[in-house]
């Protein structure tokens, strides 16, 4: 479901296609929800980072009682960083 790919040495991008009838939760979940998503990049590669997503579909799931966060169909996670002096490789 999910695949990583470098575009730059400091970004690395997450994206998502999800079948229909499917949704990712988003990185900013409420509490008391679902499971939100989360982003880990698993090597020291970056340093510094932030995770940007897009705005999610905000809707009121009466299973949690409270509005959840979604995405539908393909969404692109980016993590951004800097890449720290001396690295060396071509994985993240």
């Amino acid at each position: 479901m999910f695949s990583a790919a470098s575009r730059r040495p400091d970004r690395v991008s997450f994206d998502s296609d999800n079948p229909a009838g499917w949704h990712l939760y988003s990185l900013t979940t409420p509490d008391g929800g679902p499971i939100p998503t989360t982003a880990v990049l698993k090597a020291e590669t970056l340093q510094n980072t932030a995770v940007y997503e897009p705005a999610p579909e905000r809707r009121f799931d009466p299973s949690f009682n409270l509005d959840t966060e979604t995405f539908s169909g393909q969404v692109v996670l980016l993590i951004c960083g800097t890449v720290p002096m001396g690295a060396q490789g071509d994985r993240m």
